[in-house]
């Protein structure tokens, strides 16, 4: 099934969704990934990336919805 990137507007056949902004995002949109367990894993995109709070909730490897903050 094609599906176009929420924020480049491509179409692709894999997409994820950022873990801040919950846009379905492509390969090239993606700035960073990691685990935080065996299942979960954080995405965030480029947009996000520039959002200084949500970085430094990336980096703690935390969500939106855990953040005291935001």
């Amino acid at each position: 099934m094609i599906v176009t990137c929420d924020r480049c507007k491509r179409e692709i056949f894999k997409s994820e969704n950022c873990s801040y902004c919950n846009r379905n995002i492509c390969d090239r949109c993606i700035k960073s990934a990691q685990r935080v367990k065996k299942v979960t894993r954080l995405v965030i995109c480029n947009d996000c990336w520039t959002d200084t709070a949500k970085r430094k909730l990336f980096k703690n490897k935390l969500t939106v919805s855990k953040s005291p903050e935001l």
